[in-house]
């Protein structure tokens, strides 16, 4: 009967102790302690976890962090969805020095861009990714170097990100067209926007506001406007492109009001 041989062992000197065992005997198992690597840089991207004082502290050349915003503006979770949802005309990436505040570090650089009206979470996620690993490559080398003077953040000039629920993407019909535009590109494609039609959930998966527009209906009543399918809201009309009803597939609004003949007239919300 040939043993199963659990090896334990670490250094070099265990090596041929083991590689003597293996020829003749069945190794199932091999336990050495876990390497202990000591950088001189640690680069944080979207890692999701604050770091503890301690490893701030530890690599020599500090830790250097990608985040989605122009900071100060934008600081904490979700800098991309807050950026549209507010309607601001840019954001960018910004590259810092990691401190114990939330996004409050110094600035090493940063890059921005401009926000189309069609931007969604996702596709400004996509942008942004890109955007800053190049200008993190372009600004390594110079920090490595010691060529890049740091910039503290002004904090009167901060704003907060925080995280969002799914409960969050609950259309508010009140508010205006054009806010409910930024909210559903904001949220899209999580956690999602919806609305209550007769109770039951329909998520809003892309829309158009008709903001010059306003008709003499009730904030939330669902009407055609030409061949399409319209919302009144708190100020302006909302165009209805893509929805999904609860238990069903996305499909174009029209699509819906042909089977559900009772949704032209009906109000989100009740």
């Amino acid at each position: 009967m040939s043993p199963r041989i659990i090896f334990m062992g670490t250094p070099y000197f265990a090596v041929p102790t083991l590689n003597k065992l293996n020829q003749k005997y069945n190794i199932v198992s091999v336990v050495t302690q876990p390497d202990r690597p000591k950088g001189d840089i640690i680069i944080v991207v979207a890692y999701g976890q604050i770091l503890k004082k301690n490893i701030l502290a530890m690599p020599k050349l500090g830790c250097l962090n990608i985040h989605a915003s122009l900071l100060p503006r934008w600081r904490g979770a979700a800098p991309i969805l807050a950026a549209i949802r507010a309607g601001d005309a840019e954001t960018g990436v910004t590259i810092m020095k990691m401190a114990r505040g939330l996004d409050t570090g110094a600035i090493l650089r940063k890059r921005a861009i401009s926000i189309t009206v069609n931007d969604t979470r996702q596709s400004l996620t996509e942008t942004l990714a890109h955007l800053g690993a190049d200008l993190l490559i372009d600004t390594l080398l110079d920090w490595i170097e010691q060529n890049i003077t740091l910039e503290p953040q002004d904090d009167t000039l901060a704003t907060l990100a925080p995280r969002v629920e799914k409960k969050d993407g609950l259309i508010d019909w009140q508010q205006s067209a054009i806010e409910i535009d930024r909210h559903v590109r904001a949220f899209y494609p999580w956690p999602g926007t919806f609305g209550y039609w007769h109770d039951k959930l329909i998520k809003i998966i892309s829309v158009s506001p008709v903001h010059d527009w306003q008709g003499d209906m009730s904030v939330g009543q669902v009407f055609k406007l030409g061949k399409k399918i319209a919302v009144a809201t708190g100020k302006g009309t909302m165009i209805l492109n893509q929805i999904q009803p609860a238990g069903k597939r996305a499909m174009p609004a029209t699509d819906f009001a042909r089977g559900s003949t009772d949704f032209v007239g009906g109000v989100f919300g009740s």
